[in-house]
């Protein structure tokens, strides 16, 4: 694991050449925003990040283009220790993703390492860059089906078997997407990223470049959505108006949401919410101790 500070980043043990001038600040610049969107599966600040930008991609999203970048945060235990936040076991993590759950409201169930504790993220990376290869419009999908996984199910996702039924329930064929997740071209492909994001300086997660006809813009740390939506401003992108501040909107974009993302879209209480919710008979089970809701009518 690597270590989680008080700016909201995970840092990766990814090595940084400190006198290498990173290539964001001579990138080329975009016709539209590019997004390189430096992240991590297992990252609980790149999952409290979700409200934020699931409500800036869904609100910008035609003036947005986005690229993940998975960097691998967990190479492994062996040999592994991190003093400075106490994380030397998988059980120092669980205290973790608590805290993070507390501080930021987004619900995690953090039980998953105690009962089956994850060996390495690297297994999630793979998968994701898997599904990019089989249909590249499903990744974004995909990555949010594994975090659900893991922070709202408490799933082991470090296994196949559950990486495997998240691409079932992604559309994609089980088998084709186990034999692209072991290929050579995913572990080439990985590396090549892990390589790349080293080039861009990049140390953590998450950590959003946006790249447009103005100015390229780094923001660092789980930020709030007035910061992504000025970044993209600076970058060169419009502005646009608040769509709608009707929970029930957001809930038929998203589809599926915590309550802490509909807040964060609709900038209502999340006490109001839930009632107003709950009067338009939408669907809602508990995950993470904390309601989860579905854009179904309850019967």
């Amino acid at each position: 694991m690597t270590r989680c500070e008080q700016g909201a980043i995970c840092t990766t043990p990814v090595s940084v050449d400190p006198y290498a001038k990173p290539l964001w600040q001579v990138e080329r610049l975009q016709e539209t925003i590019k997004v390189l969107f430096f992240t991590d599966p297992i990252c609980s600040h790149c999952w409290a990040l979700e409200p934020a930008w699931r409500k800036f991609s869904m609100m910008y999203d035609g003036q947005l283009e986005t690229l993940y970048l998975h960097g691998g945060l967990l190479p492994g235990w062996k040999g592994f220790s991190d003093a400075g936040n106490g994380i030397s076991k998988p059980a120092d993590v669980a205290v973790h993703w608590a805290e993070v759950a507390r501080h930021t409201g987004q619900p995690i169930d953090p039980s998953v390492w105690l009962n089956d504790p994850l060996d390495s993220s690297f297994p999630s990376c793979l998968a994701c860059l898997a599904v990019r290869l089989l249909n590249p419009e499903a990744e974004t999908r995909y990555l949010r089906s594994i975090r659900e996984a893991v922070f709202l199910r408490a799933q082991n996702i470090a296994r196949e078997s559950v990486l495997a039924d998240c691409a079932e329930a992604c559309g994609l064929n089980r088998q084709v997407f186990l034999e692209a997740l072991r290929s050579k071209a995913v572990q080439q492909l990985f590396a090549s990223e892990r390589h790349r994001m080293s080039s861009f300086g990049v140390r953590g997660f998450p950590s959003l470049l946006l790249i447009g006809p103005r100015d390229t813009v780094m923001i660092r740390g789980a930020r709030p959505f007035a910061d992504l939506e000025n970044a993209l401003v600076r970058a060169g992108g419009e502005r646009l108006p608040m769509p709608s501040d009707d929970p029930l909107f957001w809930l038929q974009q998203y589809r599926q949401a915590t309550t802490r993302e509909l807040a964060e879209a609709s900038g209502w209480r999340p006490e109001r919410l839930m009632e107003y919710l709950l009067t338009q008979q939408r669907q809602r089970v508990t995950l993470a101790d904390a309601d989860y809701w579905s854009d179904t009518a309850t019967i």
